[in-house]
């Protein structure tokens, strides 16, 4: 991989914030990105969006051509699969990134997919303050979202029809809105994410089930972990670890510490292996590979 340029990008990385302890996990892994930081303390996610993307009387951003939101219980482990992200978003002229919120096998697989969660995301904003147009929702989610790509990460037999669509849910999150705006004006670059593989039917009753059946595969940090998303760039490389629940990480006898905490420790090791591996890559250039290791990523457990 070419050693990032930062200079390339007019960036800032924004992040909500509702822990302090934890914030920091997250913000040793950014200080290798240099980009100012801003934090947003515990806003509301309809408030934290209508920020980020210029909605309010006070544009916080506007000075700034790219975004990259990062909520504080996600590890970004590899800075330079960022940057890489972020120029082949540049390249095919996608203005924003993510995972989707509905269909996937993690712990928001019952959401919209059309929507993406704001647990990461990269907004080209200059590109996306440019434009006006607009089509249906249903028909933007039939035309702009890639389901025959998709197809093999998502939590669906086969690529939804127009009538599936029009029955998914659309007032799920407070975010909703923005995501679907988006949707409608912008071509997005949907990234996958996965916590777990499951054999079984899903179901409300199913994911409430603490006997997820787990595989031992990519996708999977940790076995015993059902809950932490593993978000894969634009080339199918892991670059990030969501927990998920960091409003319950400092909260007594809280049962997500541990495991979030674990998790960041798994993330500094994959920071130190994406780091050799980037350092040797910056004399000569190997072809890549579907090994999880082989992305700096360690051996799922």
């Amino acid at each position: 991989m070419r050693t990032p340029n930062w200079s390339r990008f007019n960036a800032v990385i924004v992040t909500r914030h509702s822990d302090v302890t934890l914030y920091g996990k997250c913000a040793a892994f950014l200080a290798h990105i240099p980009y100012p930081r801003i934090v947003i303390k515990n806003p509301r996610p309809d408030e934290y969006m209508d920020r980020i993307l210029g909605l309010t009387e006070r544009n916080d951003f506007e000075s700034y051509d790219w975004i990259i939101n990062v909520d504080d219980d996600a590890f970004l482990w590899n800075p330079a699969r960022l940057w890489a992200l972020m120029a082949h978003m540049e390249r095919t002229g996608h203005h924003y990134c993510g995972m989707s919120d509905g269909l996937t096998f993690t712990p928001r697989e019952w959401g919209n997919p059309a929507s993406m969660n704001p647990f990461f995301n990269v907004f080209h904003m200059t590109a996306i303050r440019e434009l006006v147009g607009e089509s249906s929702l249903v028909e933007a989610m039939q035309t702009k979202i890639p389901w025959t790509s998709l197809e093999c990460n998502l939590r669906w037999p086969r690529a939804p029809i127009h009538q599936d669509l029009a029955g998914l849910p659309f007032h799920l999150e407070p975010f909703y809105p923005h995501f679907f705006k988006l949707l409608q004006m912008c071509k997005p670059l949907y990234l996958k994410g996965e916590s777990y593989t499951c054999t079984a039917p899903i179901t409300p009753e199913h994911i409430r089930l603490t006997d997820i059946p787990m595989a031992q595969k990519e996708g999977v940090l940790f076995a015993d972990d059902p809950m932490t998303t593993i978000l894969y760039d634009h080339e199918g490389a892991p670059f990030l670890y969501h927990t998920w629940y960091a409003r319950c990480y400092s909260e007594p006898g809280s049962i997500h510490k541990a495991r979030i905490d674990r998790v960041a420790r798994a993330a500094e090791e994959a920071f130190r292996e994406a780091s050799v591996s980037t350092t040797r890559s910056r004399t000569s250039e190997s072809p890549l590979s579907s090994s999880p290791s082989s992305w700096g990523c360690p051996s799922p457990r």
